[in-house]
């Protein structure tokens, strides 16, 4: 959810010494993972082209498929530059140029996002009942089946691979994801 208000950079509340986490975690285990990069109006777009496609695009063949909008060659080169600065897009050397996939699938990153919500949640617990809440009959009967098959060390759908986001300081957290 997008809002107005920018970070204050203030610092992050962790858990006393020698407690876990509702996860069983150690205090500021996760902290040190990167963040979840938030994508801008354009970098949404220039990702769902590239989920999209099954093969590796050039910016060219990007911006042919951005047919809603008047934008630069330039613009969308510097648009995948980013994201694969972010660590969510693969550059590919090609004959003459560069080409991009996605780093992770569509799946992955919402998965990543949720679960970044989640922790930023004050009591998981509560966070996913409300979740399960919302949740269409269908969701939630899917959510039981894949849970059905998660064993206690790892997930019941095996990611891609397990993707790390670079730390970054342009990786903003309000909604305005830049570009």
């Amino acid at each position: 959810m997008p809002t107005t208000a920018r970070s204050t950079g203030a610092p992050r509340q962790v858990p006393l010494a020698g407690t876990t986490t509702p996860r069983g975690e150690q205090p500021g285990a996760r902290a040190a993972e990167a963040a979840v990069p938030v994508l801008g109006t354009l970098e949404q777009r220039v990702m769902d082209v590239l989920w999209d496609c099954p093969d590796q695009l050039c910016a060219r063949r990007v911006l042919d498929r951005l047919v809603t909008t008047e934008l630069a060659y330039t613009t969308v080169a510097t648009v995948l530059t980013n994201l694969t600065r972010k660590g969510l897009a693969e550059r590919v050397a090609g004959a003459r140029r560069w080409n991009y996939r996605p780093a992770l699938s569509r799946e992955e990153y919402a998965a990543a996002c949720a679960e970044q919500a989640l922790d930023r949640a004050g009591d998981r617990v509560v966070a996913l009942g409300l979740l399960a809440g919302r949740l269409s009959a269908a969701d939630r009967a899917a959510l039981r089946a894949a849970l059905g098959g998660a064993d206690v060390d790892g997930p019941a759908v095996q990611p891609r691979r397990d993707r790390q986001f670079p730390a970054s300081s342009s990786t903003r957290t309000d909604g305005f994801g830049g570009t």
